[in-house]
């Protein structure tokens, strides 16, 4: 047992490192079972001249986000307060932290309306290196991030659930340098 024990402690440490934090890929529904093959943002254009009007991209990197607040990396700037009676955005706080008050009150938008609903509304640079595009996404039931918009406004688990999300897809172009080498991101985007 002594012969054991000396052997144990006389064996190199192993050193364990820190695992990386999965990047996340976005991929839509349609991405996953498309049959048409995905482009490259820089046949956008020629695919677009043939009239082909829903594409498939494929393999590029979000190099950022622009809420209505501007750009940003914070998910909540991602939010807006959508009138649902003009269709006018501002911001998902214009009215206050506490939406259920808000609407249970029926305090008015800027627009003069009191209907409202939070919704993911901004704007994504993508680019593949050969060539960029802005995308602009409005998801209204939280299906992009996995977390309702109201829930990102309300509850800080699913804030931080949401915004891990975003950090991941912006992780991939920090600073200009894309990490394209790993095709990871498809996009079914309507043109």
């Amino acid at each position: 047992l002594v012969d054991e024990v000396a052997a144990i402690a006389s064996a190199p440490a192993v050193s364990v490192l820190p695992m990386p934090r999965p990047r996340a890929c976005l991929r839509t529904s349609y991405a996953a079972d498309a049959s048409p093959e995905p482009l490259r943002i820089s046949h956008v254009r020629a695919a677009s001249a043939r009239g082909e009007r829903c594409l498939l991209l494929s393999n590029f990197a979000v190099v950022r986000a622009e809420g209505v607040t501007g750009v940003s990396d914070k998910v909540e700037a991602l939010l807006c307060s959508r009138c649902r009676a003009c269709g006018h955005a501002f911001a998902w706080d214009v009215l206050g932290q506490d939406l259920h008050s808000a609407k249970r009150r029926r305090l008015a938008l800027p627009c003069g309306h009191w209907l409202f609903q939070l919704v993911f509304n901004f704007r994504m640079e993508l680019t593949d290196g050969c060539g960029a595009l802005d995308v602009h996404v409005s998801d209204a039931r939280g299906e992009l991030f996995g977390v309702a918009p109201e829930a990102v406004a309300t509850d800080p688990a699913a804030r931080r659930r949401a915004q891990g999300l975003l950090d991941d897809l912006l992780a991939g172009c920090e600073q200009g340098a894309c990490d394209l080498d790993v095709p990871c991101h498809s996009l079914a985007v309507y043109r």
